[in-house]
C-alpha cells in the first residue's frame, strides 16, 4: 500500500505513540504519502485523488482523521522538537513570529480581522480577514548546505479578542476562556520549551520588535533562556546601581543612559566592524556597539545584554 522509503518510515515511526490505534496510524501514513504526491490544493479530496482512491466508499474516515482527532498536536510538536534537538549539538536557537493566513468563511474557528504585514507600510495599514498563527521554528544546519534552515515544529492559533460579527462558529460565539495577547502566548511557548528541553541545554529565542516586551524578557530570565530582539530606539536604559553599604532602601537603577537614537547620532562613539552571513549566502559588513545595561519601565527591572 505504501511506497515510502524505509528512511522516511523510520522517522515517521517516532509519532506512533500519538495514535491510539493502528488504523489511525495507517491513515496518517496514507495522508502523508498523498500530501507529497498531490500537485494541486492539498485538500482531503485532492489527496485521495493523488492516491487513486477518488472512488473509495469510506472516504469519510480520512476527513474524520482531522475532524475527530484524538491525538495531541502539542505532544507531536514535543516529539518532533526533541528528535531534532538530539541531532543539534550545542546551543538551541528558536525563532518565533506571527503570520496571517488569509481565510474567509462564517464557520471558520478563530477568524478575525488581521493586519497584513506584507502589504502594510508605516503610513498605510492594510487589514484582511484571516487566522493569526504563532509559528515556532528551530534553527539547524545541514553538513552539505552552506545556509542554515529553520524548521517549524509548533504553530498556535491566536483567536481575536472578539469574533467577527458574521461568525457562525459555535466555539467562537460561546467562548468562555480569557483572551490572550501575543506576549502571553509567547511566554507560554518559552515555558514549554524549557519544560521540554532540560538544562544544561542553552536556549536562545530570536524574535522581532513585536516581542521585545518586559513580560517576555522577565519570563526568559526566570527560565534561563536568552532573548534576542529589537528594542525601541527610545527605550529607557540605566546603568547598574552602585553597591554601597548604606542604610535605607537600595537603589534599583543607576545613572540614566542615552537612548539608542542618541547613540546613533553621537559621532564620538567607536563602533566595531564585523562580517556576518546575510541573505542568499552572502556576507555583509556591519558596525556594532555592545554593552550591558538595565532596561526599566515603571517598577519593572530586567537585564538586557
Amino acid at each position: 500500500m505504501f511506497d515510502l522509503p524505509n528512511a522516511i518510515l523510520s522517522v515517521l515511526s517516532i509519532f506512533l505513540p500519538l495514535f491510539f490505534s493502528k488504523s489511525s496510524y495507517m491513515n496518517f501514513l496514507e495522508l502523508f504519502q498523498g500530501h507529497i504526491l498531490c500537485k494541486g490544493k492539498r485538500t482531503i479530496s485532492e489527496i485521495l485523488k493523488s492516491l487513486g482512491l477518488k472512488d473509495i466508499k469510506n472516504y469519510s474516515r480520512y476527513h474524520d482523521f482531522f475532524r475527530k482527532a484524538k491525538w495531541s498536536t502539542l505532544k507531536g510538536a514535543e516529539i518532533l522538537l526533541l528528535y531534532i534537538v538530539s541531532l543539534v549539538p550545542g546551543e538551541i536557537r528558536i525563532s518565533v513570529d506571527s503570520t496571517v493566513e488569509r481565510r474567509k468563511g462564517p464557520k471558520i474557528k478563530g477568524l478575525g480581522i488581521q493586519r497584513d504585514a506584507v502589504r502594510s507600510t508605516k503610513s498605510r495599514k492594510v487589514l484582511v480577514p484571516g487566522l493569526n498563527w504563532l509559528v515556532v521554528a528551530i534553527h539547524f544546519k545541514f553538513p552539505w548546505f552552506k545556509q542554515g534552515v529553520a524548521l517549524p515544529f509548533l504553530s498556535i492559533l491566536m483567536p481575536p479578542e472578539t469574533p467577527l460579527s458574521t461568525s457562525k462558529n459555535i466555539t467562537d460565539l460561546k467562548r468562555s476562556k480569557r483572551h490572550k495577547t501575543l506576549t502571553k502566548w509567547t511566554c507560554q511557548v518559552a515555558m514549554l520549551l524549557r519544560r521540554w528541553i532540560k538544562h544544561p541545554k542553552k536556549i536562545t529565542i530570536i524574535a522581532d520588535s513585536a516581542f521585545a516586551t518586559y513580560a517576555l524578557a522577565n519570563t526568559c530570565i526566570d527560565l534561563g533562556i536568552t532573548l534576542v530582539s529589537r528594542m525601541r530606539l527610545d527605550a529607557r536604559t540605566f546603568e547598574f546601581p552602585e553597591e554601597k553599604p548604606k542604610k535605607g532602601r537600595k537603589k534599583l537603577v543607576g545613572k540614566r543612559l542615552p537612548t539608542f537614537k542618541m547613540i546613533l547620532e553621537d559621532p564620538s562613539r567607536i563602533w566595531d566592524t564585523v562580517e556576518i552571513l546575510w541573505y542568499g549566502g552572502k556576507k555583509k559588513k556591519m558596525d556594532i556597539l555592545t554593552g550591558t545595561c538595565l532596561w526599566v519601565w515603571l517598577w519593572n527591572t530586567t537585564r538586557s545584554d
